[in-house]
């Protein structure tokens, strides 16, 4: 391909020059797009971090499984568990056939 050409044009095309030359306008255009768009970015977090305010710190969740308590402050509390076994509240009852009845259908 190389061949046909005079050889002027051909080492202007093999040269330092020509290919450089070639891509410079369209990499820097490409570079002022993507430093301007960081820079917007940039801009843009920031602000969104001062409106935010405070240090936002994360709570301990309990971790492990917890136990539900059912009644009410006049009926004996039952707790059962996350397997659904239902066991003795504070008063030392067991759970009543309405009361077990009721807690096995909240956990099918």
């Amino acid at each position: 391909m190389l061949s046909g050409l005079s050889s002027a044009d051909r080492n202007a095309l093999i040269g330092k020059e020509f290919f450089p030359q070639l891509i410079s306008g369209p990499f820097h255009h490409g570079l002022v797009v993507v430093f301007l768009a960081a820079t917007i970015m940039t801009v843009v977090a920031a602000v969104a971090s001062l409106i935010r305010g405070k240090k936002y710190v994360h709570l301990e969740l309990p971790t492990g499984s917890v136990d539900i308590v059912e009644g009410g402050a006049d009926t004996p509390a039952e707790t059962v568990s996350e397997d659904g076994a239902a066991g003795a509240g504070a008063s030392g009852a067991g759970a009543s056939g309405a009361d077990a009845s009721v807690s096995a259908g909240r956990h099918r």
